[in-house]
């Protein structure tokens, strides 16, 4: 089960888990309407992120002190010594991982919405980015419905979080931002136990106009350092399509 497997996605656009594909085959087309439909299909996707800043209701102060309060998960994760290091870096920004996401679309997310709550990410994860932009740690609990195998994480759902994490880590290298998944490699090391915390550890590694190469590993989160344990290994290749910046601009 834990072997080593290459994804390459050829002729599919990965915008936000949404993908599109084709079978049969059609005449090529001019030039104008491969930027109309790219720039459509690229709408779809980017509208989400563009909204997120600008309209999304943040959760208050009060609110995150009660999620402490509450649930054991978050005041493990924020009393980590991993966390508290990195609140204290200056090189580092913390935010919450579903920050990027509107709450009107949160439940048609994967993530946010099929795969969140009791039993599954059972807390928002943390995300720590560095003030460089190209290293990024996140901070997950995996419940007990996420099995492929009774009492192990199924490794579809690592597969969907390195993806995620990866290819958020490259996206500010890039042009203009934004990128579609083109190759993802995975490493399988160990079996990931149901009911963990987990660490996702995050850099670019390459990144030459608009292709970015990434490469991560996820580890248990112990509270000694020294005893994390390397459990999942990939790299991700992003590129930005080229009628991106065409289509972006309507958004400015």
């Amino acid at each position: 089960m834990f072997t080593k497997i290459g994804v390459l996605r050829r002729g599919f656009l990965n915008i936000h888990g949404r993908f599109y594909s084709t079978t049969k085959q059609v005449r090529r087309p001019r030039r104008i309407q491969s930027l109309f439909y790219g720039g459509l299909a690229l709408g779809v996707g980017y509208g989400i992120g563009w909204g997120a800043t600008g309209n999304r209701k943040r959760p208050s102060e009060a609110q995150k002190i009660k999620d402490l309060d509450n649930v054991p998960e978050y005041r493990y994760l924020h009393g980590h010594p991993l966390v508290k290091k990195l609140r204290e870096d200056p090189n580092f920004v913390e935010t919450r991982y579903y920050d990027a996401i509107p709450d009107e679309h949160r439940e048609n997310m994967l993530t946010s919405g099929l795969l969140a709550g009791q039993g599954y990410l059972t807390v928002e994860p943390l995300v720590f980015t560095n003030v460089n932009e190209k290293e990024m740690y996140y901070l997950y609990h995996v419940g007990n419905r996420l099995s492929g195998h009774e009492g192990i994480v199924h490794g579809g759902f690592l597969a969907t979080l390195l993806d995620e994490g990866l290819s958020r880590c490259t996206f500010p290298s890039l042009p203009n931002k934004y990128g579609v998944t083109a190759n993802l490699n995975i490493n399988y090391k160990a079996p990931v136990p149901a009911e963990s915390y987990l660490l996702l550890h995050a850099k670019v590694i390459d990144a030459k106009g608009r292709r970015v190469k990434a490469q991560g590993e996820i580890h248990t989160l112990k509270d000694v350092a020294a005893d994390e344990q390397i459990l999942v290994e990939g790299t991700v290749t992003m590129v930005e399509p080229r009628w991106a910046k065409y289509f972006l601009w309507l958004f400015k």
